[in-house]
């Protein structure tokens, strides 16, 4: 029952959106995000692709939707945390929270489509991301997020 809801919820999308602009809207939040790969390799980070089992997570978000992540940190590892969303997007906000859900490491939501956190993990293992798009033009938004360690 719920495979068949998010087919023909993920039909309609498709329908209304078209392929050729899902591709340009991805395609924006994948510059955004190499952007971040060439500024943070200069100051000695690189892509954690153990966090999400690749270089980044991509997906859609209705506007004012909010989806939080468990990510795998390592205690005493310096971390950078972009985002980034597609053109239909003004604003995009990520809050990284302790491994626990009690504390906020690091926040940006400020009025911005390329939000970034930097934190030191203080404990090793899963700690939650909170992504939301409170900014979004559309029925939905592609969005982007690429975490760095300090190696």
């Amino acid at each position: 029952m719920i495979k068949s809801v998010v087919t023909l919820a993920a039909t309609a999308f498709l329908m209304l959106v078209g392929a050729a602009d899902l591709h340009a809207q991805r395609a924006v939040v994948m510059e955004q995000l190499e952007a971040a790969q060439k500024f943070w390799a200069d100051k000695g980070l690189a892509t954690d692709v153990t966090v999400f089992g690749a270089p980044q997570l991509v997906g859609l978000l209705k506007p004012k939707g909010e989806v939080v992540l468990e990510i795998k940190l390592e205690k005493d590892v310096s971390y950078a945390i972009v985002g980034g969303c597609d053109g239909d997007c003004t604003d995009m906000n990520l809050v990284l929270f302790s491994g626990d859900g009690t504390s906020v490491l690091d926040k940006d939501v400020g009025d911005d489509d390329v939000p970034v956190l930097r934190a030191v993990a203080k404990e090793t293992g899963p700690h939650l991301l909170a992504v939301s798009i409170p900014g979004c033009s559309e029925a939905y938004c592609f969005f982007g997020v690429r975490v760095f360690k300090k190696n």
